[in-house]
């Protein structure tokens, strides 16, 4: 599973997550399986959000390709559903 399953970043502002994930042998590699990642925003193999994005607020609904380091025949992976919200800055005034 990924951890966090959702997350929060705020318009305009630098953004810096690391994902995990539980299960398998390490170490994973992420990447985007469905879904659009607001513009400004990557995802690193190793499953770090970043960037900085301008897009208005909302939900983005995404599914996540978690790959984990497992020898054998194939690789092994699990899609994850992963949610991140964009929210508004706020102004700092009462």
């Amino acid at each position: 599973s990924v951890s966090p399953a959702a997350a929060t970043v705020v318009q305009g502002q630098p953004t810096r997550l690391a994902l995990g994930a539980r299960g398998g042998v390490a170490p994973h590699r992420f990447q985007l399986e469905s879904g659009r990642l607001p513009d400004g925003l990557r995802l690193s193999p190793d499953g770090v959000l970043s960037g900085r994005t301008g897009v208005s607020p909302g939900r983005f609904p995404l599914v996540l390709r978690v790959t984990d380091a497992s020898t054998g025949d194939g690789e092994y992976f699990e899609a994850e559903a992963f949610t991140l919200q964009v929210v508004a800055p706020t102004s700092g005034k009462p």
